[in-house]
């Protein structure tokens, strides 16, 4: 059984740190409410944990590293302003964002334990809702979480680095409105079971545990699943689909599916490169995410090599990268 260990954060520093300059306007915002895209829709609302690890800046105090990135914080907010709001409902079910320059919660915090101790593969929610994190070796933790319906890796990136192209960033939401009258690919079908196909169950199954876990793999490890995969004449197949066919393979086989089960893995597609010729601007900030699905039989998927099952998910995002 798994051993969950609770890391509890001594919280030394706290404040609201607001943007360096009032709300600019913008003729796309309507009283400073930015509406959820067609694809931030798709998102479920779940909070993304980011967190950078560093060594402890022998120059510099730990109050100065807390002092400087709130001053950071403050001026990245000037741009990407829709991280310094707030997710409201708009009272007919739906949720907006609400660009009024309430800032967010920073705090800086102490754990008692160093980063060897830490169980990495665990997710420290504590540590990733705390600006500084200060642990009792040489380390340091900068954490942040945000709502992964108001934004994606991609445009998260820009506000980590503070990359604004032309000082400013987009949030124009035109590109993406859903189409009148809609239009549905067959596709759709592989990744939906109509509602009245369902069985009433006979008796009610027990929701399966779940848990999230962080791996690490070395350039070497990556190197040894593409030389497996090479063998079979799939040189162009990248890193991550090799690695997410080892992943499906294992992960099939570790919960013992039976051979006949129908199972899917899902492949996150970002989508800025081909809506770009449609007018996507390159500071576009929220989600341009699609999603594909590859399917086999866990027999089929356990049986296979690991080549044939790369090649099953290249094709599956090969049929999902364009407009």
């Amino acid at each position: 059984m798994a051993v969950f260990r609770n890391y509890d954060v001594e919280v030394v520093e706290g404040e609201i740190v607001l943007p360096a300059l009032p709300i600019q306007h913008r003729s796309s915002f309507q009283e400073h409410v930015l509406p959820f895209s067609n694809i931030d829709l798709t998102i479920p609302a779940f909070g993304v944990h980011v967190l950078f690890y560093y060594e402890k800046p022998s120059e510099i105090s730990i109050t100065s590293v807390v002092s400087n990135l709130k001053i950071s914080l403050s001026k990245a907010f000037v741009s990407f302003d829709a991280f310094a709001g707030r997710l409201v409902s708009n009272g007919v079910g739906d949720t907006e964002l609400v660009c009024n320059n309430k800032g967010v919660d920073a705090f800086a915090g102490r754990l008692v334990t160093s980063l060897a101790q830490v169980e990495f593969y665990n997710r420290i929610v504590a540590v990733a809702d705390t600006l500084v994190t200060e642990f009792s070796c040489v380390g340091i933790v900068v954490g942040c979480t945000f709502d992964h319906r108001v934004t994606d890796a991609f445009s998260a990136k820009m506000f980590f680095r503070n990359e604004t192209i032309k000082s400013i960033t987009s949030f124009t939401r035109y590109i993406l409105v859903p189409r009148d009258p809609p239009n549905c690919y067959s596709e759709i079908d592989k990744m939906y079971i109509k509602l009245q196909s369902l069985q009433q169950p006979i008796k009610q199954i027990p929701e399966p545990r779940k848990a999230s876990r962080i791996y690490y793999l070395g350039a070497k490890d990556i190197e040894k699943l593409q030389h497996r995969a090479k063998k079979h004449g799939n040189n162009y197949i990248s890193k991550l689909e090799f690695f997410s066919a080892y992943f499906w393979k294992l992960l099939i086989q570790c919960q013992e599916i039976k051979d006949t089960i129908n199972c899917n893995i899902r492949i996150a597609i970002d989508g800025r490169s081909h809506l770009k010729k449609m007018g996507m601007p390159a500071n576009y900030f929220g989600n341009v995410l699609s999603t594909t699905f590859a399917t086999a039989n866990a027999g089929t998927i356990k049986e296979e090599p690991h080549s044939w099952v790369a090649k099953l998910i290249h094709d599956a995002i090969n049929r999902a990268v364009n407009e």
